[in-house]
């Protein structure tokens, strides 16, 4: 049994008298593992485990690269079932399956009290699911995942949306001192997750109106790193991510309001 906690001071400051002298420290990641030979469970927050992968650069600090262009990222409250099955010739298989908090991507209503947000509202978890082929050692192993996503968003007054994703991740030795690193995803309202720049739906009038009709925001995206590995402490990194969301959704309402 371990657990791991991470936080930073990326918490900004809270809207009230003399808030600037009182900053925020973030929770960023927070678990518990039970491990045993093969089957780990996993309870926390973290990044979510059927997009597992962040490319890599000093010049991220409060988000991992790429947030919000091509990287499904989120610290995710969750719970998880992990399950490794070894073969021959140092080739596996990982199952892992589990639910998750169904965040949206609304911001907060309040500074100092929790409100749910819509996939909340729909009072079931998100569900998630991936699969990953492993050949190698550990450290050097060539690892190749697919991954699925499901919740439900409840924006009230019967407006309700299937958010979902299809996950694809992937990290290719190519040699001793190269790497190739990615992956790519494909859903309709992922804003809670980063895609969709950050948007979930679309709403035809402001959402306050029960006359509004809604629009799942439908997206495609991903990212991949070359690494050249010069030496133990020195590394040279070449990425490009792109999230793109469907223009047209974007132009299915004349003036969409969010």
């Amino acid at each position: 049994t371990s657990a791991d906690l991470r936080m930073d001071l990326f918490g900004g400051f809270p809207n009230s008298t003399n808030g600037v002298t009182e900053g925020l420290a973030r929770l960023r990641t927070a678990t518990v593992r039970m491990d045993w030979d093969r089957t780990s469970v996993v309870v926390g927050q973290d990044a979510p485990f059927f997009s597992p992968l962040s490319p890599t650069s000093v010049a991220s600090l409060g988000y991992p690269a790429f947030s919000y262009a091509g990287n499904l990222w989120t610290w995710i409250p969750q719970v998880r079932l992990e399950r490794q099955v070894s073969f021959a010739n140092s080739n596996s298989l990982t199952f892992q399956g589990g639910f998750l908090d169904p965040l949206s991507g609304e911001p907060s209503v309040s500074e100092f009290y929790r409100v749910p947000q819509a996939g909340e509202k729909s009072r079931q978890p998100a569900y998630a699911t991936r699969l990953a082929w492993s050949h190698g050692a550990a450290d050097h192993a060539l690892t190749l995942g697919l991954g699925g996503y499901y919740s439900r968003q409840n924006y009230g007054m019967g407006r309700t949306v299937d958010a979902w994703a299809g996950t694809a991740d992937w990290s290719v030795p190519l040699g001793n001192r190269l790497g190739l690193t990615g992956e790519f995803y494909r859903g309709r309202a992922l804003g809670g997750l980063g895609g969709g720049t950050g948007r979930s739906v679309l709403f035809s009038e402001p959402v306050a109106n029960p006359y509004s009709s809604l629009l799942g925001l439908n997206t495609i995206g991903g990212w991949t790193q070359l690494k050249f590995k010069a030496t133990e402490a020195v590394e040279f990194n070449a990425a490009y991510g792109e999230d793109n969301p469907f223009s047209n959704d974007l132009s299915h309402f004349a003036s969409a309001y969010g």
